[in-house]
């Protein structure tokens, strides 16, 4: 008996999170770091430039910080975040989420045509429970980075 997989699948090993009670993944080889906001603001490592964008001063760099609850217009209860730090190619920055779930082996599949226009999503898989989770397309952050140039910022100096 073989089993015969479709080429549009792929099994991704994934650091999954909750935002607003939507569970999301990234690839885990991108991930650098995971910190609490409270860990953050304890080690003065959170500060916000000029233009109100929230940033992390780590290791003598600023890594800008995307809110997902801001990019797809989500509320949140939560009222501590966990910033997941994220190295894609040359690109570092911070995801702001809610729940740490752990990591997932995740199957990969493409979007339905339906959702295809959405450009920070790559793929999704339903898990054991029925819920879907989503996998970020980490290009489309690098690219959010890129077009918001962080410069300057207000704390701590550099």
């Amino acid at each position: 008996m073989t089993l015969t997989l479709p080429l549009t699948l792929a099994i991704i090993k994934s650091l999954a999170f909750k935002v607003d009670n939507q569970m999301y993944a990234v690839p885990q080889i991108c991930v650098e770091e995971v910190l609490t906001s409270t860990t953050a603001f304890n080690r003065k490592q959170l500060g916000v430039l000029e233009n109100g964008k929230k940033v992390l001063h780590l290791r003598r760099s600023v890594t800008p910080i995307i809110s997902i609850r801001d990019l797809f217009n989500l509320k949140s209860t939560s009222k501590e975040s966990v910033y997941v730090v994220i190295r894609h190619r040359s690109t570092r920055f911070a995801i702001e989420v809610d729940k740490i779930m752990g990591p997932r082996d995740f199957v990969a599949q493409p979007l339905p045509e339906v959702a295809a226009n959405i450009n920070s999503i790559s793929g999704v898989n339903q898990m054991n429970s029925g819920e879907y989770i989503a996998l970020l397309d980490l290009s489309a952050f690098g690219s959010l980075i890129d077009n918001n140039q962080v410069t300057q910022s207000n704390s701590p100096n550099y």
